[in-house]
């Protein structure tokens, strides 16, 4: 049997001992196969040696066969060894690796100041003042050019348009009872008339009267005039008290020619309004 190669505790920790990240340390190459050979020879048992010493060509002949099977089994196992070292170099190294810091962007938030000016601000700089000017302004810096700066400001707002709204401004009247000549302007004799004697049915002397009137005025020289005149005249003997204007209207009405019932009637009346006024001469 050879003689084996004496390894330490000490010189396996210090091959397997890890100082931070990274692989672990080298070995010498001689240190390393000796190591190799010691865990072989615990795996597989210690190697045969190379045959006797008197042993004839056949015995030396086995005896190469040998050794040449057990080289070739060491190295393999080496290689296997070399595979798991390097294996467990990189996990080491992936494992004790630190962390690679993460980036995290965060977006820029870009606050603006409220400007107090009537109007915009023009200007080129940027700032956190508020600018002046008759254009609007950029960002919100203070200066003052001939380029228009965009800005966040409050200002004077234009006028809104409002609809304007007619008011009357004097309310209207209400309707009165009396007829109005505004009213009756296109009213025919006819109507003129009717209106009359419906305001005389309702007791309202003074309407009716200035009905009455109106047809005189209007339509002097007909019939309806002296009809008029003669209704008239009743009104003020009967119900107005006045009968010196009653004869007055009832002479009128019999120089106006007036003829058949309507020329009784003013005689009849003119008669009845002088003994009002004591006039028995007359009457």
């Amino acid at each position: 049997m050879r003689d084996e190669p004496e390894v330490h505790e000490a010189d396996l920790e210090r091959l397997f001992r890890v100082d931070g990240a990274g692989p672990a340390l080298p070995a010498s190459a001689a240190r390393a196969d000796a190591m190799i050979a010691a865990a072989l020879d615990a795996v597989l048992g210690p190697m045969p040696g190379g045959g006797g010493g008197g042993s004839g060509g056949s015995g030396g002949g086995g005896a190469g066969s040998g050794v040449g099977g057990t080289v070739g089994v060491k190295a393999a196992w080496v290689a296997a060894i070399a595979a798991v070292l390097a294996g467990g170099a990189v996990v080491a190294y992936l494992v004790l690796r630190p962390p690679a810091a993460t980036k995290v962007e965060v977006p820029a938030i870009e606050v603006a100041e409220v400007g107090t000016g009537s109007e915009p601000a023009s200007g080129t700089g940027t700032g956190t003042g508020t600018g002046t000017g008759s254009e609007p302004a950029s960002g919100t810096g203070t200066g003052t050019g001939s380029e228009p700066a965009s800005g966040t400001g409050t200002g004077s707002e234009p006028e809104a348009d409002y609809p304007e709204i007619e008011v009357d401004p004097e309310p209207r009247r209400a309707t009165h009872d009396r007829p109005r000549h505004d009213d009756l302007d296109d009213a025919g004799v006819d109507d003129l008339l009717a209106r009359a004697n419906q305001a005389r049915g309702a007791r309202k002397w003074r309407d009716a009267d200035a009905l009455y009137a109106r047809v005189v005025a209007e339509h002097g020289d007909s019939a309806s005039a002296q009809v008029a005149l003669v209704a008239s005249a009743a009104l003020h003997l009967e119900h107005l008290g006045d009968a010196r204007g009653a004869a007055r209207r009832y002479r009128d009405a019999l120089g106006r020619r007036a003829r058949g019932g309507v020329a009784e009637e003013a005689r009849y009346g003119l008669a009845e309004a002088y003994r009002a006024l004591g006039d028995a001469t007359a009457e």
